[in-house]
This record gives structure tokens, sequence and C-alpha cells, in this order.
């Protein structure tokens, strides 16, 4: 009995000591997972963040600042298709809320909008 105590001490333990591992999402190849956003390709190097949707081709570039390895700040500055320069000058600030090995699950909000999702990295 002593055992099985000291097991389950030592598991509870390591699961919450871990922490995310933010930095490895920092740059690279992404998708969105299980979201209308299914067809959007995100490429990410530390400063800039392009979101192209393989479907209908519109491409949204933005400007990355990051605030710590699990926060930061995206400013759309560009959109390939006119209707939707109303993005232009949008900024959401994202933290990454849990990482696994590939994927992290994140909220993105600013003072009209949240948004919640998954994000798997491909690349």
């Amino acid at each position: 009995m002593k055992y099985f105590f000291l097991l389950f001490s030592l598991v509870t333990f390591i699961g919450y000591a871990q922490s995310n591992d933010c930095s490895k999402f920092k740059t690279g190849t992404f998708k969105f997972v299980g979201s209308d956003n299914q067809n959007t390709i995100i490429t990410r190097n530390n400063s800039i963040q392009i979101e192209e949707n393989n479907e209908t081709g519109i491409k949204y570039t933005g400007s990355i600042k990051w605030i710590s390895d699990c926060k930061y700040t995206l400013t759309y500055t560009e959109v390939s298709n006119p209707d939707y320069s109303s993005i232009i000058g949008t900024t959401f600030n994202v933290d990454i809320t849990s990482t696994t090995k590939s994927t992290y699950k994140y909220s993105a909000y600013n003072d009209t909008r949240k948004i919640t999702g998954e994000i798997i990295k491909v690349k």
C-alpha cells in the first residue's frame, strides 16, 4: 500500500511540475485543428506570421511581438483581398494555454472578440 501511495504521489508531482514548452512554436509551419480554418496554413518566423487559406487563396500577413515564450501580440498588416482590408491594424493578444509535442491550444482576444482553438505544427 505504501508503494502505491508513493507511486501516486510521484506521478501527481511530475504531472504538476511540467510546464508548457511554448518556445518550439515560435517558428515553423502550422495548421488549425478541427475548425473552420482547417484549410489555412500558417507560416511563422520570430516576427512575421502569414496565414494562407488554400481554399479561398486569401493571404493575411501580420507582425508578431513576443511578450514571453507563451504570449504574443499579432497585428495584421496586409491582406491579399481588398474586401477584407478592415482587418489591417487589428491586434490580437494570444496566450498559448497548453502544449503537447506537436500541438498547442490558444486563446486570442482583443476588445471585441475572443477566439480559442488548437494548432498543430506540421514543419
